[in-house]
């Protein structure tokens, strides 16, 4: 009988975790990011997948939040044909929406910073855009350089681009570029096999809020994403896994 009731109490538990994923909405996770700790990992313990399974639970139902990698280029063409969806990780100054009206943005989630990167042989003493200029620099496909896109149109730095930080790593490294940017949360990640080839510049190129973005047809979602990250602050988990994704 024990058994039978424990058989029982479990397929009903399986049949309402069903019916409450059937009910609730899925909203698709976007992160543009190749490189942890915002990229997607096989194994799922990345900081995206689990804020994704913490917001998932907090909404009793109402959420389901999936975690899907898509390219920057890509996700502009869905913001630009309307297709609803949250954007992890990113600043508004990115999407051109320092006034944030274009989209719906949630408070700061991390905080991160801009880092001049280039070889030890040659260290770049950065102390402004303008210390870069007659340089090569590697730069990402689609991403914003505050300063520095001004004079590359104008110019004065050689802009090169590649899809990922890692690249743009490999080619400081086999002395390709004179200099890169990097954010510090991926600097780990990224720097290891070569930690000893390179200078960090003392002068950060900027600080920055990293926000949820929200398209505009996702209603009600911000207070409740404001809410949830407020209460991160109390999640052990999540305070666990901050510093070894070195945020």
């Amino acid at each position: 009988m024990a058994k039978f009731s424990s058989l029982f109490l479990l397929m009903l538990a399986l049949l309402l975790t069903s019916f409450i994923s059937k009910a609730a909405e899925i909203i698709p996770m976007w992160t543009y990011y190749k490189t942890l700790p915002f990229s997607l990992s096989q194994d799922k313990k990345d900081i995206t997948h689990y804020l994704a399974r913490y917001l998932s639970k907090a909404s009793k139902g109402k959420w389901l939040f999936k975690p899907v990698y898509i390219p920057r280029k890509r996700i502009e063409l869905y913001l630009l044909s309307g297709k609803k969806g949250i954007v992890a990780w990113v600043n508004p100054t990115w999407f051109n929406d320092v006034s944030e009206q274009n989209y719906n943005w949630s408070q700061a989630i991390v905080f991160d910073k801009n880092l001049i990167i280039s070889n030890a042989s040659n260290p770049i003493l950065y102390q402004s855009p303008e210390s870069l200029i007659g340089l090569r620099f590697g730069g990402v496909i689609g991403h914003k350089y505050q300063g520095i896109d001004e004079l590359v149109s104008s110019g004065a730095i050689y802009r090169e681009d590649s899809s990922t930080f890692a690249q743009n790593i490999k080619k400081l490294s086999h002395k390709r570029l004179d200099v890169t940017l990097i954010p510090e949360s991926e600097l780990p990640y990224l720097t290891n096999p070569y930690v000893d080839k390179f200078h960090i510049s003392k002068k950060e190129h900027s600080h920055y809020e990293r926000k949820l973005m929200v398209t505009k047809n996702i209603h009600n979602m911000v207070d409740f994403l404001n809410k949830k990250i407020d209460e991160l602050e109390q999640d052990l988990h999540w305070q666990r896994l901050l510093p070894k994704t070195h945020l």
